[in-house]
């Protein structure tokens, strides 16, 4: 018998605060210090207090495990099905396809991973729009914003150059501020330095070349590979214009995942929170 396996996308999200200059108290912390190192517990706060995860599609929200660092959820959507009857009559059924979604709040992680099963929603960017725009006045309240991006394969991007090689006019990296070193280690002094000194909370880097000519995109290029690496762990978004392609090509649209035998999700909360994180944690 073939066992079934429940894929999982895979997040990243970082907490900014929504100003870096602020000065004197409010309500959550008194400097801009204390905010950022609080911000996890402030995140998590928000977090658990959250009760329904929603926005325009009707949906439920049941907690199934919350400890210090990780909390999962399991998210339905209402896909109501018509039917007609032998009597000739139409009936409504209630269907309500879910799916379960971990959240790894830890400073150096943050990471999320969201099954995707495309009976409960399109996508696993919807749900990671609907959770986080229902996070968003907690947050605001805070005076912080969340940022999230999937985590992809660098060498994705590099295969896709190779593809291309001659042909590429343009990379645009947009890449959100960061605030994780574990993450950002790649990325020039310099670059994050500008990034905070401006206050942005996005940014977006855009090479051209001539329209005669093309860009030379090597991973000896320390500062392109960097911006490479930071980006796929979810740090931003790459897009290239190649040549003849009216449509610009996107290195991270084949979100990272993982695969779990989805036999090991039917057991306790206990135990499917030790899957999901020693998966987030490969």
């Amino acid at each position: 018998m073939i066992q079934k396996q429940a894929r999982f996308h895979l997040y990243r999200y970082q907490i900014l605060p929504i100003e870096r200059q602020f000065q004197g108290d409010f309500i959550y912390a008194k400097t801009i210090d204390e905010l950022i190192a609080r911000k996890n517990q402030f995140f998590f706060d928000v977090l658990k207090n959250t009760k329904l995860f929603s926005k325009r599609t009707s949906t439920i929200t049941k907690t199934i495990y919350v400890n210090d660092e990780l909390a999962i959820y399991r998210i339905g959507a209402d896909r109501s099905i018509s039917r007609e009857t032998k009597e000739f009559k139409e009936e409504t059924l209630e269907n309500w396809p879910s799916v379960l979604m971990a959240i790894w709040n830890r400073p150096d992680k943050q990471l999320i991973a969201i099954q995707h099963r495309p009976t409960a929603f399109t996508d696993t960017d919807a749900v990671m729009r609907i959770v986080i725009g229902s996070l968003r006045g907690g947050l605001t309240r805070r005076q912080l914003v969340l940022k999230w991006e999937p985590l992809f394969e660098s060498r994705h991007f590099w295969e896709l150059v190779k593809k291309h090689e001659g042909k590429v006019q343009e990379v645009s990296f947009e890449f959100v501020t960061p605030n994780m070193s574990n993450i950002s280690q790649d990325l020039s002094e310099e670059l994050k330095a500008f990034a905070k000194a401006t206050n942005s909370a996005d940014n977006k880097l855009v090479i051209h070349s001539d329209p005669k000519s093309s860009l030379n995109i090597t991973k000896e290029n320390d500062s392109i590979n960097g911006l490479v690496n930071y980006s796929s762990e979810g740090g931003g978004q790459i897009k290239m214009k190649v040549k003849g392609m009216t449509k610009k090509v996107s290195a991270s649209d084949v979100v990272k995942e993982v695969e779990i035998d989805e036999l090991a999700l039917q057991g306790s909360a206990e135990d499917i929170a030790k899957i999901l994180k020693a998966l987030l944690d490969e």
